[in-house]
């Protein structure tokens, strides 16, 4: 969508931020807990960090005027002490030593566009060790499209890289507003990074070398404020990719070409392929989606809220999608549009699976089952009262933060930060910060962590720094921190995207474990080759499988047509027919004919009609010569047709001719079929398999059977089981 869109979309939200704070708040402690939860952790008196005036340099696109990057908190220096990160709505990313409350870094991210508006680091920092030193390095993305990652190790600020990633083409909106995520997603054992971006792009970054990774560029037709998220969809180990962008129909490449418009909530296999597109119709999706198991079947799904721009009916809801097929599971509708992304996490034990805890606009918190089944519906704004459009567009933490074994919802919709009972959804507490000015509503979700032995929680906010009551470029940035007197206790999902990775899901990533791949490739060479592959052959292709330059079904294809299996299959033949080794000169021609396109059937069928066949087993007489066919081709003694097939001979059928439709039979097309399970997965066609296979077999014939079945998951767990 174009900018004059984005403004017009987002123009509503910022004047209902400006109504919400205008109609004033009070200071001090809510009366709703008699012995308070948290108390701030002040600096001279005032919140944990005033950033101070952005002295102009509020470069918002005019269109996103909230602050949305949540804290990241973590040992970014090596020091061995927590540290909290932020990103802003000028070009700097700001590091903090959480102990002494010092500014310890302040780093541009660069491309910093003053008169466009351009360059705010919106994206919530993402922490990991990129450049394998570890120590956890700082990785963000900007509005004027730079993705960046930093190493502060020994306090030292040191640039790993900084790019401009360009839109899908001239002319499409420059910018990228959503977090990354870090993840393994090349194969090898170094993190990577995911991006989403308003050109319309879809990528994954190879470590610290920042190229592209095979399969993973995506464009998307449409701009995508939402974060990506990393996770198991398959439940087969495996990560597969998931995005939401905008769908507004208007151009004709675009997929809803001839809708109304809305969005799209996709996940993309890390070769590439879409796994599935969910279209949701009159409502764009800026929420990021969260990935859980909610219906027990062990594979991720999707939970995501909507986004603004369409304000229609449509746009009021919740949405939860069957990670494996796409299809929907629920739609729960809300009073709010859910813009923040939704939180997952086990906070009532009574219940089946986990529990989504989610705001919308107007200051509701909503939290509804597994099933879909609405808990409760709770109002957080500041005055006890809601409606349907003061901009609350924050996200929730879950985390356990008073010791009572009950985990709570950690909110900050307007100027105070709310807590809530989870469970329940009973408020317990009110917070505002002692900062002395207005703090503007934040976007951004709180970030919980286990400090000094005792439950933390950061919130970045956008805050009048010159006093004046209004928005203008000479606001600035506030970073509060609050502290319970209790240890942290359960965090099912204590900062945005669940983790400082910011997969939105709660199985961390790890670095890829190589042996599955090498008993998948151990297992293909015994079965095709009758040999184990060498060390050389093992380490290329469990390189190239993990790296997805080459598919399982690429290896099996290539053995399948190697050299040394076409070898394999006409010894086979010459050992079964004529009971003795191939001739060189022999062995030669037939593996030239079979390069050149001979099918295996036809080759069978000379080998088994061949005088020397005929003579040495078949001792020169049809009866004996057929009934060896019976038994080994249809593995049976003869019936009563071998009469007709002596018949047909006696009166002139070509050897060849017999023995190409014995073959080419469904019976033997039901033995071949059956060996090849038999030989791959170690059991039996399932039903229905012989009839659907046999015309492919037929037609395409064995290798390209054994290929497929070898090439399947089922055939990839098989061979984790020494056989």
């Amino acid at each position: 969508m174009g900018a004059s869109r984005i403004r017009s979309r987002v123009i509503a939200a910022v004047l209902a931020v400006v109504a919400t704070v205008a109609a004033g708040v009070g200071f001090g402690q809510s009366a709703q807990s008699a012995v308070p939860i948290l108390s701030e952790m002040t600096t001279a008196g005032g919140p944990f960090a005033d950033g101070g005036s952005y002295n102009g340099w509020i470069l918002d696109n005019n269109a996103t005027g909230e602050v949305w990057s949540s804290p990241a908190v973590g040992d970014v220096t090596g020091s061995g002490k927590l540290d909290v990160i932020v990103g802003g709505l000028d070009s700097r990313v700001r590091v903090y030593d959480i102990a002494s409350h010092n500014l310890i870094a302040t780093i541009d991210t660069g491309g910093a566009d003053k008169a466009n508006r351009r360059g705010a680091v919106q994206a919530s920092p993402a922490l990991g060790d990129i450049d394998g030193d570890g120590v956890l390095d700082i990785v963000v993305t900007n509005t004027a499209a730079h993705l960046a990652a930093y190493s502060l190790k020994g306090g030292t600020v040191t640039q790993l890289f900084n790019h401009y990633v360009p839109p899908a083409f001239n002319g499409a909106l420059i910018g990228m507003f959503s977090t990354p995520a870090l993840g393994y997603i090349d194969g090898d054992t170094t993190l990577d990074e995911v991006t989403t971006s308003w050109g319309q792009e879809l990528d994954g970054w190879s470590g610290t070398s920042q190229a592209k990774i095979n399969g993973t560029h995506q464009w998307l037709k449409d701009t995508s404020w939402s974060s990506p998220a990393v996770g198991d969809l398959n439940g087969d180990g495996g990560n597969e990719i998931v995005a939401g962008y905008d769908c507004d129909g208007s151009g004709k490449l675009q997929p809803c070409w001839g809708t109304s418009g809305g969005g799209y909530i996709t996940a993309f296999n890390l070769d590439g392929s879409v796994k599935w597109a969910h279209f949701v119709s009159r409502a764009v999706i800026w929420s990021s989606p969260a990935l859980a198991d909610l219906n027990n079947d062990g594979a991720l799904d999707v939970v995501v809220g909507t986004g603004l721009y369409y304000r229609g009916g449509e746009a009021f809801k919740e949405i939860a999608i069957n990670g494996k097929t796409g299809a929907t599971m629920w739609e729960a509708q809300t009073q709010g549009i859910p813009v923040g992304s939704p939180s997952i996490g086990e906070v009532d034990s009574s219940s089946v699976g986990p529990e989504i805890v989610s705001m919308t606009e107007g200051g509701w918190l909503y939290s509804w089952a597994a099933s879909g089944a609405k808990r409760y519906q709770t109002c957080v704004a500041d005055g006890g009262s809601c409606d349907s459009s003061s901009a609350t567009n924050n996200g929730v933490a879950l985390a356990d933060i008073n010791g009572d074994g009950v985990v709570d919802a950690i909110t900050q919709p307007e100027q105070k930060l709310v807590v809530v009972n989870a469970k329940t959804g009973a408020i317990e507490e009110r917070d505002r910060s002692a900062y002395s000015h207005t703090i503007f509503a934040s976007s951004s979700t709180p970030t919980v962590v286990n400090f000094n032995g005792k439950a933390t929680v950061f919130v970045t906010s956008r805050s009048d720094a010159n006093g004046n009551g209004s928005r203008d470029d000479n606001d600035g940035l506030v970073i509060t921190a609050w502290q319970s007197q209790s240890a942290l206790g359960a965090a099912p999902w204590p900062t945005f995207k669940q983790n400082m990775f910011r997969t939105g899901d709660a199985q961390l990533p790890a670095p890829p474990n190589p042996v599955p791949t090498q008993n998948f490739v151990k297992q293909i060479y015994q079965d095709f080759l009758t040999r184990q592959p060498s060390s050389s052959d093992l380490s290329y292709w469990t390189g190239r499988l993990m790296n997805r330059q080459n598919t399982r079904y690429d290896l099996a294809a290539q053995l399948s047509q190697s050299n040394e299996w076409i070898t394999k299959v006409i010894t086979n033949f010459y050992h079964d027919t004529l009971n003795r080794e191939p001739d060189s000169s022999g062995l030669s021609g037939w593996i030239n004919a079979a390069q050149h396109g001979m099918p295996v059937a036809q080759i069978a069928s000379a080998f088994y009609s061949s005088p020397e066949y005929f003579a040495t087993v078949g001792h020169n007489d049809y009866t004996t010569w057929v009934s060896d066919l019976y038994q080994k081709l249809l593995l049976r003694a003869p019936d009563s047709g071998i009469n007709g097939w002596v018949n047909a001979l006696n009166n002139g059928m070509p050897r060849d001719v017999l023995t190409f439709g014995f073959y080419q039979s469904p019976e033997k097309l039901g033995v071949r079929i059956t060996a090849l399970y038999t030989s791959l997965l170690g059991r039996s066609p399932e039903n229905g398999a012989i009839g659907n296979w046999s015309p492919f077999v037929s037609n395409q014939g064995d290798l390209v059977l054994a290929a497929a079945l070898a090439a399947s998951d089922e055939y990839f767990s098989h061979a984790q089981t020494p056989h």
